[in-house]
């Protein structure tokens, strides 16, 4: 997720309240770094063929290359 799509996801989250966290994940730490450190976020330093690869399941996706 980069930046702008941090800020969107931050503002979806403050119009809708989620019952589960927004997943934000980059390959740079410190690009996830920009993201405030709360509860409604869970940062994971990954790049995406390993995440898709984890066992897990979602309601909502948001993909930004």
């Amino acid at each position: 997720m980069n930046l702008q799509s941090a800020v969107y996801a931050k503002e979806i989250n403050n119009q809708i309240q989620l019952h589960n966290a927004i997943i934000c994940v980059d390959f740079s730490d410190k690009m996830l770094e920009q993201i405030p450190n709360h509860s409604k976020y869970e940062c994971i330093v990954m790049d995406a063929p390993e995440f898709a690869a984890l066992p897990r399941t979602y309601n909502k996706i948001q993909a930004i290359a």
